[in-house]
């Protein structure tokens, strides 16, 4: 029943982050690591940006599931850097894989994020 469970979840997770055969997808990276990623990033970035990166950085780090939309809108900034970029994404895939555990055991906000996530991709 475990091993059950366990395919099922990796199957969800593989339709979520919309995983192909052959492709891989990035490593999820521990909230701390992922938020450091975000600060370090964006640590000459334009005082508002980086502002907006160091908020970001701490609901990482507080796995605040609900940050996902604003680095979503974050990660559409055509002058991030390639960097940048990278630790939006890590905090983002931290913070989702955060949602779906608290989803998988009961958590409706969480199941909330997860689901308002699906249907904006």
């Amino acid at each position: 029943m475990r091993l059950i469970h366990s395919l099922t979840t990796l199957a969800f997770v593989a339709v979520l982050t919309g995983c192909k055969p052959g492709s891989s997808a990035p490593p999820v990276v521990a909230p701390a690591e992922a938020g450091a990623s975000l600060e370090k990033a964006f640590a000459n970035a334009p005082a508002e940006v980086a502002s907006q990166a160091q908020v970001l950085a701490q609901a990482t780090r507080a796995q605040d599931s609900e940050a996902v939309f604003v680095l979503m809108d974050l990660s559409t900034r055509p002058s991030l850097t390639p960097e940048q970029r990278t630790a939006v994404t890590a905090s983002m895939n931290s913070l989702l894989e955060h949602a779906r555990k608290s989803a998988a055991q009961g958590d409706a906000s969480a199941a909330a994020v997860v689901e308002a996530y699906r249907a904006s991709k």
